[in-house]
């Protein structure tokens, strides 16, 4: 029983793609790579706005960490860039202090994520547009051997009018070009509410760990 049955999968196999089909199984495959880029676009925002709230996040830390110590100065500018990231939702070089110094290493780690992100939606584009147009490689190798040689050179117009589009929609970066955002530094709660902020930082606070995707801040 299994032999027959394996030797029907093998006869299915070897049957030519009739030119409705041909059609069929581009409509599916386009369809299906559609559907990939627009997954692609859906993690980007995604992390965009994680680390939106994960800076959000360890400002507030940080807050918390200044206001224990007494430092006037230092709670006064981390409360304006709270106000500031709430309204902006970005950073950018000029608006990176001098002081106090954890501030501004979180701003200097906030100012390279969007190019971060951005590098990684184009890595992403490219790996499912290439994914495409190798399956629709073997298509046109499948159709040659059938001898449908219209059918195609229909699918490597297709294949070379992506690989031309690829270039302009997500272009290979430059080695140099590649870049990763270090993660937020850890801001140490000082006083009594230590040793309960240590026990978060492994479990459920983003802000203490990393850029990782968790638990949102207030975006009010």
């Amino acid at each position: 029983m299994k032999r027959l049955i394996m030797c029907a999968m093998l006869a299915l196999v070897a049957l030519p793609v009739r030119a409705q089909d041909v059609k069929t199984v581009l409509d599916n495959r386009t369809k299906g790579y559609q559907q990939g880029l627009a997954q692609v676009e859906s993690d980007a925002k995604k992390q965009e706005v994680a680390w939106q709230d994960q800076y959000l996040l360890a400002l507030k830390t940080l807050e918390q960490k200044v206001t224990k110590g007494g430092d006037l100065d230092g709670v006064i500018q981390v409360r304006k860039e709270i106000e500031r990231f709430r309204k902006a939702r970005q950073v950018g070089e000029g608006d990176v202090v001098q002081e106090p110094a954890e501030l501004a290493s979180l701003q200097a780690r906030a100012v390279k994520m969007p190019k971060s992100i951005e590098s990684s939606r184009i890595k992403q584009v490219r790996v499912v547009t290439l994914q495409h147009i190798d399956g629709l490689d073997e298509l046109k190798k499948r159709l040659t051997q059938q001898g449908q040689i219209e059918d195609a050179l229909k699918i490597n117009e297709e294949i070379t009018r992506l690989k031309k589009e690829l270039e302009v929609i997500a272009p290979q970066p430059a080695p140099s070009e590649v870049t990763v955002a270090p993660p937020v530094p850890v801001v140490q709660p000082t006083g009594p509410g230590r040793r309960a902020a240590a026990g978060r930082r492994h479990s459920s606070n983003p802000a203490m760990s990393g850029w990782k995707p968790g638990r949102r801040s207030d975006r009010r």
